[in-house]
């Protein structure tokens, strides 16, 4: 006799299958306004995201390029292959994983209330970082997906996925390093041996790829020291306090009030011991991601401690998913801890307070500004407010979904070609109106090749970095172009380590330029300068004339 299967069956509910088509379409719809929006935002966040750009093409022709920390291999061992198909592919590709994303913050928040989850989806999706980056060649949001998609696989109990995932995560920003050996350690503690095993599975084969290029069996921790030391002091810092403060503008008003009202709904029902029943599943596997990635990101600006490289808002959408949850289920679960608000409203009022006082004030898109606004302060109040409003759910949802999207539109800036971007684009219409964009072009400038394919409809085929070497022995007719931003930079490479170490000093851009003409014999000429409308960079092309 045949022996009767016991285990429970689990057929999706048709109005769950409704609701996950919905949240599809709203992640769809996401990804086509991400699409929309990159043409208006036709600028650049930085030039990072040419140089990853270059990057990727550079894989094939040295595979070993993709490797450090700044490369972030893990992200371009994804997109190596899609860069192939060009960069609108590229651009589409990146909209279609920031929709993804939204997805699984809205399947994320389905697990703790599926009743409230397309909020989820709308928070994530109307977080200003995240619209502004959306579309753009960074790791940032990509390592948000993929932070995510960990946490879903943990409380979807795929023990093997969530370690794999996780491991990945720290080949995309190596900071999820102090969240994965924590993980790890639970998986230990769990017996998951399989899974805690294979947790070391990328970094230990990134290790292995990175000794046989270098011969250091310690790459992993030498790349990465190396890249803290050198930009530890190449760029400002903000203070322990910046993240916390443009948290808004980062993460959106409504996004932020609320995961502070999770995080305080959190620490009470762990020291009541009834977390259980106030939650689905156990909070804590958001919070502490969320926390201890901000928090290191918090030391690294500040000036105290100048622990390695001063971090920029964009990195802050590695959490801006779990940020999305969390905050959808403080709204699902407020109904469990209404009753006793008093020390849910301390949180919040503090918080608020605080925001009043430090961080009302405009922005530039890097710091705030002496400016003061309180628009954001207003719709963050609005939701505290909405909490206490007897309304049905589907109510409660449209409304704090429009005000996620209008108070997280008004922080977004879309950018605009830089003054210093325009110089750019005229040097290399220049070059190619003289028929050189077939010389040897000597240039550390990242966008040099994104205007390239522009005008001469192909990268420089002769493109080479500073090299005082190479720069000497070039032949004749090689253009060499010496600009204020790059050329001279501890992080690149240099046209003349005295020159460089010169400009360093003083900072005296002509005196620099005559150093190099000197030190090349008067090889070089300088045949055309660049300099941009606001006078604070200028470009100077050098032909080899003899």
């Amino acid at each position: 006799m045949a022996k009767k299967n016991t285990r429970e069956t689990v057929v999706p509910q048709p109005e769950t299958k409704s609701q996950d088509k919905i949240a599809l379409v709203l992640s769809a719809l996401a990804a086509f306004a991400y699409y929309l929006y990159s043409f208006k935002s036709n600028g650049y966040y930085q030039h990072d995201e040419i140089a990853h750009l270059i990057n990727m093409y550079d894989f094939w022709d040295k595979p070993s390029s993709i490797l450090g920390n700044w490369p972030k291999t893990g992200y371009k061992l994804v997109y190596v292959i899609p860069a192939l198909l060009g960069t609108k592919f590229l651009l589409i590709l990146n909209c279609l994983f920031a929709g993804l994303a939204s997805f699984l913050a809205y399947k994320t928040a389905a697990l703790f209330d599926k009743r409230y989850a397309l909020l989820a989806a709308v928070l994530l999706a109307t977080q200003p970082m995240w619209i502004e980056i959306s579309f753009r060649n960074y790791a940032d949001s990509f390592s948000g997906l993929i932070l995510i998609a960990a946490v879903y696989a943990h409380y979807k109990e795929k023990w093997l996925w969530a370690g794999l995932l996780l491991s990945f995560s720290t080949l995309v920003r190596q900071e999820f390093f102090l969240v994965a050996i924590p993980y790890g350690i639970y998986l230990l503690t769990q017996r998951k041996w399989l899974a805690a095993f294979l947790m070391g599975s990328f970094p230990v084969l990134y290790d292995i790829w990175g000794a046989a290029v270098t011969g250091d069996p310690l790459y992993l921790w030498t790349s990465s020291r190396e890249t803290s030391d050198l930009y530890s002091e190449q760029f400002a810092r903000h203070g322990f306090f910046h993240f916390w403060r443009m948290s808004f503008v980062v993460w959106g008003a409504v996004t932020t009030v609320l995961a502070v009202l999770f995080s305080s709904q959190v620490i009470e029902s762990t020291i009541q011991k009834n977390t259980s029943s106030k939650f689905a599943k156990n909070p804590w596997f958001l919070l502490i991601p969320a926390f201890i990635y901000l928090l290191i990101h918090s030391l690294f600006n500040w000036d105290a401690l100048a622990l390695g490289a001063s971090p920029n808002l964009r990195y802050m959408n590695g959490i801006g998913p779990v940020l999305a949850v969390m905050a959808t289920v403080a709204l699902a679960s407020w109904d469990k801890f209404s009753s006793k608000p008093r020390l849910h409203l301390i949180f919040i009022a503090v918080a608020l307070i605080c925001y009043a006082l430090f961080a009302a004030y405009k922005h530039n898109g890097v710091v705030l500004t002496e400016e003061s606004d309180y628009s954001l302060l207003f719709f963050a109040a609005v939701a505290v407010a909405l909490l206490f409003a007897k309304l049905a759910i589907n109510t409660q949802v449209l409304l704090y979904a429009g005000l996620a999207l209008i108070s997280g539109l008004l922080p977004v800036q879309p950018k605009k070609p830089s003054n210093e971007d325009m110089a750019i684009q005229n040097m290399v219409k220049w070059i190619v109106k003289q028929n050189k964009d077939d010389m040897v072009l000597f240039t550390n400038h990242t966008v040099v090749p994104y205007y390239f394919d522009k005008q001469a409809g192909h990268l420089p085929s002769n493109m080479k970095s500073l090299d005082s070497t190479a720069i000497a022995n070039a032949p004749l007719g090689s253009l060499l172009v010496i600009e204020s931003h790059y050329s001279l930079r501890m992080d690149f490479p240099a046209p003349a380590q005295s020159v460089r170490d010169e400009f360093l000093v003083d900072h005296d851009f002509e005196k620099a330029i005559n150093s190099v003409v000197e030190l090349n014999q008067g090889n070089y000429q300088i045949v055309n300068q660049f300099i941009a409308k606001d006078q604070r960079f200028g470009a100077i092309v050098l032909e080899k004339v003899k």
